[in-house]
């Protein structure tokens, strides 16, 4: 917030009506949609503004409408350049966030960001969902597609900080995860994680109860779980806030929403083998036609000590079903876009808030912040109250108590 979006108001400050920094301009604007609205699925209400206006609190619903016109903005900026000769190449040497490709790029990832602010709506205004979604679908620059198109933060110098944290000990596959890619024998499992050290389960991915306090066992305890895959996820690898596999999924909640004609089938199933894809993992077609249901939890690691084992709460499986009722295929796609989004798990949390899919196991341990539920925002920082005091009271008397458990205004579930 505090970097980039100062940099954003800079640009709109100075670069306005200058024609040959249009192209520039429209890339701030989406990408500061891009920013804001982490932000603002993560908190609730902020402050957003562009030049010349006051700074205020905007409640999500008001954001909302503003994302989508910041994206029409870029969009136009970049076509007004473009249109009058500018350079589709620019600002490639400078793009840390489409791999050095051109501005176009910027146009078809506006697309995908689109499409995905639009069923993040759809439980709240509906109309307003499809007309962006299928507004977003019709553009002549198109959406993400191919396997190998993201959208991640790379180059420049850049270090993934989830390779960075890796070796801290506390990065490990959790207990819903585990199910999941065990219960399924997805292959991506193996790639996104190590077997466990433990003895006897060298072969296995095992993972960590969800929100468990240390002080209900030895701290070490968990240490022989699966951790990070960091020869997947290694210190050069781009940071992926966008991936084809993700659009693909948006696109089959739209259909089976009936906003588009597309197939929601067809784009399902696109969706989960472009991830295979993108993750280098065979397989995906067998995948699509299994039966496999996610498997219970059970705590192998404690010996007794924690004994945390869980039911899955997942019974549903890979294939898609043709004649089952619209909830069960939204929780398929749904299920299968969580997986897809690995590693960007702001993204996972905020359409499994929206949804209530996957079902993940909960948290309900002593000490627990929120027992028995996932959180469904982060409290504002502690800093915002001595700085900024005045426009976080204003945010809570929009939203409810500043508390992990308060629900945003698309999180209706």
């Amino acid at each position: 917030y505090g970097y980039v979006y100062t940099e954003v108001q800079k640009a709109e400050k100075n670069f306005y009506g200058n024609d040959n920094l249009k192209g520039y301009l429209g890339i701030t604007e989406i990408l500061k949609v891009e920013l804001m609205h982490r932000i603002a699925d993560t908190y609730g209400p902020l402050v957003y503004h562009q030049l010349g206006e006051t700074p205020r609190v905007y409640g999500l619903q008001e954001a909302y409408t503003r994302f989508f016109a910041d994206l029409d903005e870029g969009q136009q900026l970049i076509r007004e350049y473009l249109d009058k000769g500018g350079d589709n190449n620019k600002f490639k040497e400078y793009d840390m966030l489409t791999n050095g490709k051109t501005l176009k790029e910027w146009l078809k990832f506006a697309n995908s960001l689109r499409l995905r602010l639009a069923m993040r709506i759809s439980n709240v205004d509906a109309t307003l969902a499809k007309d962006q979604a299928t507004k977003a679908l019709n553009d002549n620059q198109g959406v993400l597609e191919g396997a190998r198109e993201t959208i991640a933060v790379m180059g420049k110098n850049y270090i993934n900080p989830l390779c960075a944290v890796a070796g801290w000990g506390e990065v490990y596959m959790n207990a819903s995860m585990e199910s999941i890619v065990n219960g399924y024998e997805d292959p991506r499992g193996k790639k996104w994680y190590n077997t466990a050290l433990l003895e006897g389960y060298q072969k296995q991915l095992l993972g960590i109860p969800i929100g468990l306090p240390m002080k209900d066992g030895d701290a070490n305890i968990y240490s022989f779980c699966s951790s990070l895959n960091t020869s997947t996820i290694g210190e050069k690898t781009g940071a992926v806030l966008m991936s084809a596999a993700e659009v693909w999924l948006l696109r089959a909640e739209a259909a089976l929403r009936g906003y588009t004609k597309e197939n929601p089938r067809t784009c399902y199933e696109y969706g989960v083998s472009t991830s295979f894809t993108q993750w280098d993992c065979a397989g995906a077609s067998e995948y699509l036609e299994s039966d496999k249901t996610p498997a219970d939890y059970k705590d192998v690691v404690s010996g007794g000590k924690v004994g945390k084992d869980m039911k899955a709460l997942i019974t549903i499986s890979p294939k898609w079903e043709e004649d089952a009722d619209i909830e069960t295929k939204l929780e398929k796609i749904i299920t299968q876009k969580w997986l897809a989004c690995w590693p960007e798990s702001y993204e996972a949390w905020a359409e499994q808030r929206r949804t209530g899919y996957p079902k993940l196991i909960p948290t309900n341990y002593s000490g627990s912040m929120s027992p028995g539920v996932i959180p469904t925002r982060l409290p504002y920082p502690t800093d915002e109250y001595s700085i900024n005091r005045a426009n976080v009271d204003t945010a809570n008397q929009q939203q409810g108590a500043d508390k992990v458990t308060t629900h945003i205004w698309w999180d209706i579930d």
